[in-house]
């Protein structure tokens, strides 16, 4: 998440974005209750970068309305260390219906990503990819075969993938 600005533009009392401003970021993960937050927009994240991690971990935790998440990677992770994002969340994410992840590399952690919230969230019906335009069509395979096979809370859940032909 490289945030740069906070824009209380574009900060709805149910929703946020956040861009390229770090400080924002833990600010807000440093609260001590629940935000309540319905839907949240993360732009420029680094899956790679365990700030970021940490801090979209804490953001998930302490929104227990969460209805829409979009994320938009900017950097994937070459790590494979992919226990990192295991039960990092206790509970459920009882209300997610929607996920949006965008430059998706099918990289270990963002694989681990899409596992975590498919397996923590009963309300989900849809998680939509659009893979980055830099992965070939192997790995794009690889990718929806694995994504095929991660267990659901959610019944309705549903995976839209989009390789790059299908980008537009």
């Amino acid at each position: 998440m490289s945030f740069s600005k906070l824009d209380s533009n574009h900060i709805a009392p149910a929703s946020l974005e956040l861009y390229k401003d770090p400080l924002s970021l833990f600010v807000l993960a440093a609260f001590p209750t629940a935000i309540n937050l319905e839907e949240i927009k993360l732009e420029g994240f680094n899956i790679g970068f365990g700030k970021h991690l940490d801090f979209a971990v804490q953001l998930l935790k302490k929104s227990p309305k969460l209805s829409m998440l979009e994320i938009h990677i900017t950097k994937g992770s070459k790590a494979s260390d992919s226990g990192l994002l295991e039960d990092t969340i206790e509970d459920d994410l009882r209300m997610l219906e929607t996920v949006k992840l965008n430059g998706f590399r099918a990289s270990e952690m963002e694989l681990c990503l899409v596992k975590l919230l498919l397996s923590k969230s009963p309300a989900l019906h849809h998680i939509v990819i659009r893979a980055a335009r830099s992965i070939n069509d192997s790995l794009h395979f690889k990718a929806k075969k694995k994504l095929l096979n991660f267990p659901r809370a959610s019944l309705k859940a549903q995976i839209v993938y989009h390789s790059r032909s299908t980008n537009s």
